[in-house]
């Protein structure tokens, strides 16, 4: 995961919030925007621009999509 990326990605405080839902469980697109008083289309933008950083990972399964963190992609952010 590119530094840059990576750190804009989490300057964001609803895809910080996000990426801390995601940490230890996967969880479910519709689980994580039940969680924040906002639309579905901000919480969809807010997840692919974590996936696209690489600090989250999606599994599909049907026309469900699932979210979990991908806690190596912090690597640069802890040199």
């Amino acid at each position: 995961v590119p530094l840059e990326s990576a750190m804009d990605a989490i300057a964001n405080p609803r895809r910080r919030q996000i990426l801390r839902l995601v940490w230890t469980a996967e969880r479910s697109a519709g689980e994580i925007a039940a969680a924040f008083d906002v639309s579905w289309p901000a919480v969809s933008q807010n997840l692919r621009l974590l996936k696209e950083s690489g600090l989250i990972r999606e599994r599909r399964s049907g026309t469900h999509r699932y979210y979990r963190a991908d806690p190596h992609a912090l690597g640069p952010l802890e040199a």
